[in-house]
Order: C-alpha cells, then structure tokens, then sequence
C-alpha cells in the first residue's frame, strides 16, 4: 500500500473499506458534506478536524462534477505504526479517495486546457486545499486522457485499531441510515468500474492482436525479401559469369566466318553452330536479368509523403493527450520512392512513439519530408532529453532499452 505521513510512519498496514458514495451532479454534495462529517465524528476527531475533512469532501465532490462530469468518494479507515516512536504504538485515521467518472472536460476550464502535469493539477485551488486541512494528499492520476484519482488522509482517530474493527457494524449502520445510499449502490459502482477495467483490457488487447498481425506481417515481407534478393543476386552473378566468355566465344566465330572466305563447308558449318549456341546462351542470360527484375514483387511506387502521413495519423490521438505541439512540412509534390509500404511505415510508427514518449508535456515534434539533393529525406525531430552516447553506439547493434517495461525491439526492427 502507499506510504502516508512521511518518514516517522510505516506503510499503511490496515485497511477497512467503510462507504463509498456516487456524485452523479451538484445535488449530491451536501450529501458526501453530511456523511464525511458523520464519519470522522463517528471516529472521534475533533470538532475542527470534522469540519474540515466535511469541507474538503464535498469540495472535491464539486471538482469531480465539474471537471470528470461526476465520479465517486470512498471513505475508508486506515491504520499505520510509528517507526520511531519508544512504544511503538499505533496511529489510526480515515482514507477518502477521490475518483472521477471520466476523463477531464476542457471546457471546466479556463482556456479550454486541462491540467498537463501534476504541478499544475496540485495548484488547483480546490486541491490546494485539500493538502491545508488533511495530512497527506496523493494524486494518483488525472493526466493524458486518466479520469482524476486522488487519495487522501487524516490522521487523529483516537480509537485503537481492534476497537474500531469491533465497531465496523455500528460504522456502516449509522451511515447508510436516512440516505438513499445502499449497498446495492456501491456494488453497482464497483460493477462499473469492474466492466471499465474490462474495457480497457479488452482496448489493450485489440491492440496487442493488431501490433503481434503487424509483426507477423513484417517478418513475412522481411523473409520475402530476403528470399528474393538471394534469388537476384545469384541470378545476376550466373548472368555476369556467363557473359564475359560467351561473347568472346561470339565474337571470335563472327569473325572468322566473315573475314576467312577460305573456309570450308564443314568448318562452316561448326562455326554457325558455335554462333547459334552463342546466341542461345546470350539470350539465357537476358532471361536471368529479365527474372530478377521480375523478383522484386515487395518493392512497389509508393509516395513518401503518404506513408509517412499513415504513421502520423496513428499517433496523432496520443500527441493531443500529451499536449505536444506537431509540426508537419511535406514536400509540395510526389515524393515518389521504390520502397516496401509496409516495412517503412512500421519503421515510422516506431520512431513516432519514440519521439512521444521521450518528449516533455506540451513538447514539440517536427516531422519533414522532401528532396535532399535528388535523394529522398524522411526527418524526425523531438525536444527529448536524447539518447545517452554510451547507448547510442550500441542502439542498432542489439535490442537495447532504457524504459522498465520496454523491450527495446522497436528501433532494432
């Protein structure tokens, strides 16, 4: 579990979830008000304590309306031990947790921006309160597309933990007494979040099965072309070790049969059949040629600039989560190359999503495509911290990461 309350406490230990209440709109306030303040008189905080812990409730009830479109506040009761205390007793308090719906509504807010980092989620007027009048306030999420999650903590219960585990009936009696709060109620919430997180898997997994059909067809395309540039080059050097001898072989029976009229017929006759075989000969090595041409099936006319807006199109949701700033300059006509579409796109798509991840909240990319001396010129560019040097000279040589979760695959690709 998290740790609370700084360096003189242990990792909360024990956890007792007591209510959680849904805020479906601004009519629901006053209820969350009523009932954190019912529960933290209920473990005998004193009355300064009940009264802030019931204003900083219902404010962040009011927070999630506004900017999640609603969501849900859980009390529960926590108990953590001093590290440094002689006799080494317990502290007890209460946990809310604050969870929006869904993501944040840019229109809550001036200028039509969310909050992009957690400083600027922590300034919030609503939040800086929050972390006044409670001991310790723990943004979970609420950046790049995450609905709000924030837990926070009040210390003070003057109860030990046994006692309050014996009064967890009468806890529960109390407060969902005279309120239209049910159990039912918080297992249909704990139902909703149940099928998100399906949601979720199931999006997370559509991904997996498109990116594992792209890598398949990838090792396909880069087996076809190994295969055939095997074939070519074996079909051009058999074509370059045959034509060197038999035109000189050729050429010398044209020769003789042109210039030598004092051969004879049978001489003659040998001579045409050489030239026949000659020519013969000649035209197996225009079929070697001719068959590695024919080889080349990955390879197509493509644009570059289309191929490269493919790659962008698939990151652009990503880069408007993160804030980034992209930047575009394509070529004003056809940047036409002989290229495998597949290959080169999946190489892009790698290099996008690294320059995403790498890039700062509110960063910048510049993408350019154009003609560098005749030559064909696809650029890149992040404002990321750059890859260190003692990587860098290793990067294409084997798969290297630098992310715990990463596989370093996607560059060496």
């Amino acid at each position: 579990m998290a740790e609370y309350g700084g360096p003189e406490h242990k990792e909360i230990d024990k956890s007792l979830h007591i209510l959680t209440l849904v805020v479906k709109n601004l009519a629901d306030i006053p209820k969350v008000r009523a009932k954190a303040k019912l529960f933290a008189g209920m473990c005998e905080f004193d009355r300064i304590s009940v009264a802030q812990v019931g204003a900083a409730a219902s404010e962040m009830a009011r927070l999630l309306v506004r900017m999640s479109g609603g969501g849900a506040v859980t009390f529960n009761l926590i108990c953590c031990a001093y590290n440094n205390h002689p006799a080494g007793y317990e502290q007890s308090g209460i946990e809310l947790v604050f969870e929006g719906k869904r993501p944040c509504d840019p229109s809550a807010f001036a200028g039509g921006v969310c909050p992009l980092s957690l400083e600027e989620l922590s300034r919030l007027p609503t939040i800086a309160g929050l972390k006044l009048v409670l001991d310790h306030v723990d943004i979970k999420s609420g950046l790049y597309g995450t609905p709000l999650k924030i837990n926070a903590l009040k210390w003070g219960t003057r109860s030990l933990w046994r006692d309050i585990k014996d009064k967890e009936a009468s806890f529960r009696s109390r407060l969902f007494k005279d309120t239209e709060e049910s159990y039912l109620e918080n297992l249909k919430l704990k139902h909703e979040e149940a099928l998100r997180l399906l949601e979720q898997i199931t999006r997370q997994n559509r991904e997996l099965d498109r990116m594992n059909s792209d890598l398949f067809q990838l090792g396909q395309d880069l087996e076809t072309m190994a295969r055939e540039h095997t074939i070519v080059q074996m079909a051009l050097r058999i074509a370059d070790r045959i034509r060197n001898p038999i035109a000189v072989i050729g050429g010398l029976a044209r020769s003789i049969m042109k210039k030598d009229p004092s051969i004879g017929p049978e001489d003659r006759r040998r001579l045409e059949t050489i030239r026949a075989s000659v020519e013969e000969l000649e035209g197996f090595v225009r079929d070697f040629e001719e068959y590695a041409g024919k080889e080349l099936r990955s390879f197509a006319t493509e644009d570059l600039r289309h191929i490269v807006d493919e790659a962008l199109n698939t990151w652009r949701p990503g880069l408007a989560r993160k804030g980034i700033n992209l930047s575009v300059d394509m070529a004003d006509g056809p940047v036409n190359i002989r290229a495998n579409k597949r290959v080169l796109k999946t190489a892009f798509l790698h290099i996008l999503r690294n320059a995403l991840e790498a890039s700062p909240v509110r960063g910048a990319i510049e993408v350019k495509v154009a003609r560098l001396d005749g030559r064909p010129v696809v650029s890149i560019r992040d404002n990321g911290p750059g890859i260190p040097e003692d990587i860098k000279k290793r990067l294409f040589a084997a798969p290297v990461t630098t992310k715990a979760s990463g596989t370093g695959l996607g560059l060496f690709l």
